[in-house]
């Protein structure tokens, strides 16, 4: 799992993750936009859409990773999950005072 430093070492089709939270998306790289070439085009694999983004936006965003496993990205729910089971904890032992 690594987080996209280089949209240039991209090849077409490569598969790239979003995750945030317990929302994942899952694309494939296209191409840098054609007319644009701050934007770059990922195919949105659930819809067959192809989505434009900010390569700055992607680059700077620790949410975009290749090389991604089923494993990787259920450690990462997991860990998402206890942050929100702790931030639970500590307003359910604030309320309880």
């Amino acid at each position: 799992m690594r987080k996209i430093n280089d949209i240039d070492t991209l090849k077409q089709g490569e598969p790239i993750v979003f995750i945030s939270g317990e929302d994942v998306r899952f694309y494939e790289f296209l191409m840098k936009h054609p007319n644009n070439e701050g934007y770059v085009l990922f195919l949105n694999t659930l819809t067959q859409n192809a989505d434009k983004f900010y390569i700055h936006s992607v680059l700077e965003n620790p949410r975009w990773l290749i090389e991604c496993s089923a494993y990787d990205i259920c450690v990462l729910q997991y860990k998402y999950h206890e942050r929100e089971l702790e931030i639970l904890a500590q307003r359910l032992s604030e309320l309880s005072k």
